[in-house]
């Protein structure tokens, strides 16, 4: 059966076109005006016929895809939940949003940018400068967020030197003389920040021994990985002077501790503080390890609200710092500026 028009749908209904236009696209907020009567009426009309808008050719009615793109390679590197909240920001904006993958060296440019099938982008990885010349030169509306195209206005950055001084300061404040950091090895503008602010942290909180200690793998990893993983970590826990103080990076790095501990009868907190950096999953499956997190839900809607600025060509006046906050048992208020 052919599907019905909005122009068959004022024909039966006897309303004119424009007000059936608005009341089918759910416009409330413009100078055409109709009684809660007469919509009501239209969407009985509407319903009763099957009537259901086509989305493609509003698009191009409107110049408007109502559609906005996420690029991915990591998914790992949005941050818990971000995509979930942006697709309810988005769904109260009446937009859709759009997921493509888009592998290592992959030698044509993504669909989002190719067949500009959406009215803005926002990336969670850093893709090289060539794909950030495609969307400039197709002058698609961006955000950056926590990538290594850091000085632009359209980007927004987390605090990630401020997270490592209250992870330090935090440690530091209960005694904790010794600090090792395991994490993913990675040469991101985020693994640098945090590198470079452990180490000025530990300088201005006195703490006698510092190490960084690159982990095996994040993420999902093999039982082999896990165990090369475990056996780092052991050895750590076993030194004659062991660190009483860990930040890690990952929950796979976290599980791993928390099962030596365990097999070594050493509680956490007490024989070790552990401070995790940006992982949701940790705070859930181990509530007696602290952890900084940045608020994902406050995060998304400036995400989704800054697109949306750009795709209406206002300013976004970025680069925006987005800091952690602190949760567990270490969450007693801590600021490193304060302490500065």
């Amino acid at each position: 059966m052919k599907d019905i028009t909005a122009a068959k749908i004022s024909e039966l209904s006897g309303v004119s076109p424009i007000v059936v236009s608005m009341i089918l696209r759910n416009k409330r907020n413009t100078s055409v005006r109709f009684s809660e009567k007469t919509r009501k009426k239209v969407l009985e009309f509407a319903a009763e016929h099957g009537f259901r808008p086509h989305r493609a050719a509003r698009s191009l009615r409107g110049k408007s895809h109502n559609s906005i793109g996420i690029l991915l390679r990591d998914q790992g590197m949005i941050p818990h939940m971000g995509i979930r909240w942006m697709l309810e920001r988005a769904s109260a904006k009446g937009l859709l949003i759009t997921l493509e993958y888009f592998p290592d060296k992959h030698k044509d440019l993504p669909v989002l940018i190719r067949e500009k099938c959406v009215d803005g982008l926002i990336m969670f990885e850093d893709f090289g400068d060539g794909i950030r010349r495609e969307i400039e030169h197709y002058r698609i509306p961006s955000i950056w967020v926590n990538t290594d195209y850091v000085e632009g206005k359209n980007c927004i950055v987390f605090d990630d030197r401020d997270a490592m001084s209250q992870a330090v300061a935090a440690l530091s404040r209960i005694g904790v003389g010794r600090i090792t950091v395991i994490r993913r090895k990675s040469p991101s503008f985020f693994t640098r920040e945090r590198d470079e602010g452990v180490m000025e942290a530990a300088e201005r909180y006195g703490i006698k021994e510092l190490s960084i200690v690159d982990s095996i793998s994040g993420g999902q990893a093999s039982l082999v990985q896990r165990r090369k993983n475990s056996r780092i970590i052991k050895g750590l826990l076993l030194r004659r002077e062991a660190p009483t103080g860990f930040i890690l990076d990952n929950s796979l790095d976290a599980s791993v501790l928390v099962d030596v501990a365990t097999s070594e009868r050493l509680k956490i907190p007490g024989d070790l503080h552990v401070v995790s950096i940006a992982d949701h999953t940790v705070r859930s499956h181990y509530p007696f390890i602290s952890a900084l997190l940045v608020e994902t839900r406050l995060l998304s809607n400036l995400i989704v609200d800054n697109l949306c600025r750009l795709i209406g060509n206002e300013r976004m006046d970025g680069p925006l710092k987005v800091k952690y906050a602190m949760e567990g048992p270490l969450s007693f208020k801590v600021s490193s500026r304060a302490d500065a």
